[in-house]
């Protein structure tokens, strides 16, 4: 499945200097609101984030991997733990750019607990456009084209050239980190149906 990475509008803007991608201060000329590049999406890994708030800052938290073995039963694996030390050293955190710590506030709202369960995108076969595309050059599946931004993420029948995929919308400073071949996996807490 193609995914078109959608950068984002807000505070932050993405630019382009001398073959590598930065994020500056709002004001500057960018690449926010424009799809900047596609991926293939071809696997997408299952996981669950435990977050048990004690009221102390040490709270319980570890993160599963889940699979389905021959009879369909759920399997899970832990692949880390705040028990672990150092505890962003597993390949989920190190692909994603991101730490225990910043894994659970993107999962879980202040005061919140239990088991959430999210989903790794792994970004195969990068294409970074030479020219950044406008999103109105995309048709959703009413055959319209989108004119703002899907919240998450939305099925698209493609650009005017029939390729249709996903439409990924990205803050700016997690697509510098994709651009520039530090970020290879995307964490969602949805997933397309087909995957």
């Amino acid at each position: 499945m193609k995914v078109y990475i959608y950068v984002t509008k807000g505070p932050k803007v993405l630019a382009h200097f001398g073959g590598k991608y930065a994020v500056r201060k709002k004001g500057e000329s960018g690449l926010n609101g424009k799809v900047v590049a596609s991926f293939n999406l071809n696997e997408i890994d299952n996981y669950e984030m435990e977050y048990q708030n004690d009221g102390t800052d040490d709270c319980m938290k570890r993160i599963a991997r889940i699979s389905t073995d021959q009879e369909g039963d759920e399997q899970t694996e832990r692949v880390a733990s705040n028990e672990d030390e150092p505890r962003d050293d597993c390949d989920l955190l190190k692909r994603s750019c991101l730490t225990f710590e910043g894994l659970g506030k993107f999962l879980f709202r202040k005061g919140e607990c239990g088991w959430r369960r999210f989903y790794a995108w792994k970004i195969d076969n990068l294409e970074i456009y030479a020219t950044a595309r406008n999103l109105c050059d995309f048709m959703n599946f009413s055959a319209d084209f989108f004119y703002e931004a899907p919240r998450s993420w939305s099925y698209t029948m493609g650009d005017m050239n029939g390729e249709g995929g996903v439409i990924l919308p990205v803050r700016p400073e997690w697509v510098c980190r994709i651009l520039n071949g530090e970020k290879t996996i995307e964490i969602r807490t949805t997933k397309p149906r087909s995957l």
